[in-house]
């Protein structure tokens, strides 16, 4: 036996001969790995000779390196017997039944019987593994205090964790819920030692997708997490394949953890086992950038559909001299050869020169070499002209298509350049096809997503971005899909959840603040939204983001700016952001956005109706346009045509909510208010959290004699915004009768702070009128009157033609008096 000190020793010698990969079978073999392998080779006499030549770089020369022992213990279909080896070299395989803790045993069984009593079919009937399996898997995603042995899978994301698990800490989290999630790879680790552990009598293995696995069962995928639907690399993972992944992860556990040694220790094991998987891990800890550059290189060529190996040989290109690094980007693209495996390399030198700023000479180097690849063009979009220059934008984006229809990211961005002018048809067709060509594209998911959330198919939008965040390990834009979906299908919590990792990850990116910002507005916290959208002007002032890409986004930062102002009576503070969005896009459908919801507030419903109108004629496929056109035409009582464009709004996107709460204004004005109020009543069901909104559903129940509900409505809206139009109205239209006095001041403070609007004389002459000042009822019905050009159909309590014939017969009756 060996002491304490020897044995530790030995272990650090054998780690250490794994990553370089030197060391033979010969006397000084760590006498460890000889005493291990001696009673296998008592019985296999010809063990030596099936190990030699095994693993990366083995050859038959009749002598075994101890990279081929490993490599060949690890991929043996009967690895189990060479479990006291891996012990006394202090190793685990993820699938080792006997490290399972007891409790995780008696759970697989459990759910295993279970599962068989719920189908009554034995083992070796056809059908019972297609109905057991998934039945069985299904009830293992719960965490263990509810029944099952999940760990948050199969939601997961790099910026919501530390890092990824090991097999005995998975194990260990599962018994306390308290702990951090694991993913799709930790959950697999479980559920495949777990169900071997239980005696399920099915053919289960795993499948492989870039750095994730997850189980399947005979043909069928077990992937409630989607991943397979992605377009990744989807192959049967070996028991080998899973001990290199889980190797890697081990690998980048201690990178994260600043221990570079160890990290390059379980990297050499990963590559062992499987060079596939562990070059990509070798090059991310390799101390030597040389070394590190040619496993980057290998682990494209091992798998040259696995986008983040070319990002990988990417970032190692920037540590070589220029000229060196031109040529490699330029091998990187003529080596690809499927379009999928282009689009990637495309991408990932474009990351490179945009971080060394130099697209220019990249894209003259490929230009020159390769033109009909339409791969040059596409690197001098990023150029700083370029970026200046839409126009010529869009022009290298068409002759990138024209020379290479195959260019996914040609056409990606031709997607984009069409959702900057709402061609959403043009933008749906594109990114379709650069989907197509190469599904792990980044950015193509997300923009799935937002055509999805604009369509009101929620779940999708929602679908999309989670394959967003997943199609790239760290990939920030997955989390801005995430968090926009979330917001989108009105999930605050989540979407707030993913908005702050993103914040907290890149502190100094606007996207954070932005998304912040649009999460708080949906909940009507307008002061909050207001901190979270200067916050990101300012860093996008400090970040020096500049240029015509820039434009719009600070043009929609402007927008939310002034129309918060403008909902909180701050003429003065809006103005300032009203002139930021016409400087920055004067044409835009967010200036004529902002000009019809500024025409609302001015009270000039003829201006409106022309503003939306002309949004509509210009941005027909617009979210929302719609519905801004068929709100102006219920202004002015034009009820008929407002229904055939709320129609149209709903057909295009039955998720929108103004046209939703537009619609039940519309039937108030027709005078169906039994209609109105279910409607209302599903309104509030279907859209409650969204508090943007309260204002008007709080004036809507009291004009529906709801008056409980348009108080406490009221009340909280006025909570967070003192000076709102429509709150204001609501509290002083349910006291003009019981406190004269009190309604009258919140008539003055309103015709204050909106002059042009007409609720505030409407409030003040009812005011009077209810405090017997007949004269000045009289009056402030006059102001009312001219504000509302249109009353046609306006229901008794806010109707000045209504007031105007209280007023008269109260006259009538002072007089007989």
């Amino acid at each position: 036996m060996y002491d304490k000190d020897e044995r530790e020793a030995t272990i650090s010698l054998i780690c250490r001969y794994i990553v370089t990969m030197t060391v033979r079978l010969d006397p000084q073999m760590p006498s460890v790995v000889l005493k291990a392998l001696q009673p296998i080779v008592q019985i296999e006499p010809d063990l030596p000779s099936k190990m030699d030549g095994s693993g990366p770089g083995g050859s038959k020369d009749s002598v075994v390196t101890v990279t081929e022992v490993f490599h060949y213990i690890y991929n043996t279909p009967n690895w189990q017997r060479f479990l006291p080896l891996m012990d006394q070299c202090g190793l685990h395989h993820p699938l080792d039944t006997r490290r399972l803790p007891p409790e995780i045993v008696q759970r697989a069984q459990t759910l295993l019987a279970a599962a068989e009593s719920t189908f009554a079919l034995p083992p070796n009937d056809p059908a019972y593994c297609d109905m057991v399996v998934p039945y069985y898997f299904h009830h293992n995603l719960p965490p263990f205090d509810a029944g099952g042995l999940g760990l948050g899978y199969p939601d997961s994301n790099m910026r919501l964790e530390h890092w990824e698990m090991t097999a005995a800490e998975a194990y260990a989290a599962v018994l306390d819920p308290t702990k951090l999630s694991g993913a799709c790879t930790e959950a697999t680790y479980m559920f495949i030692a777990g169900s071997r552990a239980a005696g399920l009598a099915c053919p289960l293995d795993a499948v492989l997708t870039q750095s994730h696995i997850f189980p399947r069962s005979g043909e069928t995928p077990l992937d409630p997490s989607k991943l397979g639907k992605i377009g990744w690399e989807y192959v049967a993972a070996s028991d080998a394949e899973i001990a290199a992944v889980y190797y890697s992860n081990l690998a980048s556990s201690y990178r994260d953890g600043k221990q570079p040694a160890t990290a390059r220790v379980y990297a050499g094991l990963s590559y062992t086992i499987a060079p596939r998987i562990g070059a990509a891990i070798l090059a991310n800890v390799s101390s030597d950038p040389g070394q590190a550059f040619a496993y980057a290189k290998e682990a494209v060529v091992r798998s040259p559909e696995d986008i983040a190996h070319y990002l990988v040989v990417a970032g190692h290109l920037a540590n070589h001299s220029r000229p060196e690094a031109q040529r490699e980007a330029l091998s990187l693209l003529a080596d690809a050869v499927t379009p999928g495996a282009q689009a990637y390399a495309l991408f990932a030198v474009q990351q490179l020169c945009l971080r060394e700023r130099n697209c220019d000479d990249y894209a003259q180097v490929v230009q020159q070499e390769m033109p009909q690849r339409g791969f040059g063009e596409m690197l001098q979009v990023f150029s700083a002209d370029v970026q200046k220059s839409p126009a010529r934008r869009n022009q290298l984006i068409l002759e990138a298509i024209v020379n290479n229809p195959n260019n996914a990211v040609a056409w990606l961005y031709q997607a984009m350049e069409a959702m900057e002018h709402w061609d959403l048809a043009t933008a749906k067709r594109a990114v379709a096809l650069s989907v197509a060509l190469a599904p792990n594209l980044p950015y193509s998911h997300s923009l799935l997503s937002q055509l999805a959330s604009m369509q009101g198919k929620v779940d999708l939008a929602y679908d999309e971005a989670r394959k967003e965040a997943l199609v790239m390990q760290g990939n920030p834009e997955g989390d801005v899909a995430v968090a926009s979906a979330a917001l989108a299908a009105g999930k605050f919590s989540t979407a707030r959840a993913w908005a702050e990792a993103y914040a907290k990850a890149l502190p100094h990116d606007h996207s954070g603040a932005l998304l912040l910002g649009s999460i708080a507005r949906e909940q009507g916290d307008g002061q909050r939204a207001i901190h979270y959208f200067a916050r990101a002007l300012k860093l996008m002032q400090r970040t020096g983001d500049a240029g015509n890409l820039f434009d719009a986004v600070r043009a929609e930062i402007h927008t939310n700016l002034a129309s918060l102002h403008t909902t909180r009576a701050e003429p003065a503070k809006a103005a300032p952001h009203i002139r930021q969005v016409h400087q920055l896009a004067p044409e835009s459908a967010t200036h004529l956005w902002l000009a019809t919801f500024l025409k609302y507030y001015e009270n000039d419903i003829d201006g409106q109706l022309a503003l939306a109108e002309r949004l509509v004629t210009t941005y027909s496929q617009l979210p929302g346009a719609w519905t801004n056109l068929a709100f102006a035409h219920y202004q002015q009582g034009d009820y008929r045509t407002a229904q055939m464009e709320l129609e149209r709004a709903l057909a295009s996107n039955p998720n929108d909510i103004h046209a939703h709460l537009t619609e039940i204004y519309l039937r108030i004005g027709e005078g169906a208010t039994d209609a109105a109020r279910l409607l209302l009543v599903a309104f509030r069901k279907r859209f409650g959290q969204w508090a943007a909104y309260e204002p008007g559903v709080a004036l809507q129940s009291l004009v529906l004699g709801d008056e409980a509900t348009a108080h406490t409505l009221a009340a909280k809206v006025l909570a967070n915004n003192p000076r709102e139009y429509h709150a204001l109205a609501v509290q002083g239209l349910l006291t003009y009768r019981t406190n004269a006095k009190q309604a009258q001041r919140i008539a003055k403070k309103m015709q204050k702070l909106y002059p042009k609007m007409p609720i505030g004389y409407l409030l003040a002459a009812k005011s009077a009128l209810a405090a017997g000042d007949l004269v000045a009822a009289l009056r402030e019905v006059e102001q009312a009157s001219t504000r509302s050009p249109y009353d046609t159909g306006q229901p008794a309590l806010l109707s000045p033609e209504v007031l105007r014939k209280e007023i008269a017969t109260a006259i009538a009756t002072r007089e007989r008096q």
